[in-house]
């Protein structure tokens, strides 16, 4: 019961990756069956974000693929959106200019060369 009034009152992320150093993770999927179902919404968000931090990407950041195996290799891409297994990018330079392109998350966890991150 203790768990579960951990959880109703967590109100970030930070406040559950907390909470997943503290408990197991057996412990909490159980818990969590027993909040509301606002906040377990919630926490499926916090969740995602914590389990992946490229999420934090956002619409109008520019991107360039660092790995030069990459078809977008050297490419500068526009975040058009962000979905939950990957990002909706377009390119804004070269013959693939206007085109919209998935890229998973793996791959931009993979390939995305930081030094090239900034705002539009």
């Amino acid at each position: 019961m203790y768990v579960v009034e951990c959880l109703e009152t967590c109100e970030n992320a930070e406040m559950v990756q907390d909470l997943r150093q503290t408990f197991p993770g057996e412990v909490l999927r159980e818990a969590s069956r027993r909040v509301n179902q606002l906040q377990r919404h919630r926490l499926k968000k916090w969740l995602q974000e914590l389990n992946h931090p490229t999420l934090a990407f956002a619409p109008s950041q520019i991107i360039q693929i660092a790995d030069q195996r990459h078809p977008c290799k050297g490419m500068k891409l526009k975040i058009v959106a962000t979905k939950a297994q990957y990002l909706l990018c377009q390119p804004i330079n070269g013959k693939y200019k206007g085109e919209t392109w998935y890229l998973t998350l793996d791959e931009v966890n993979n390939d995305v060369n930081s030094s090239y991150l900034q705002e539009s």
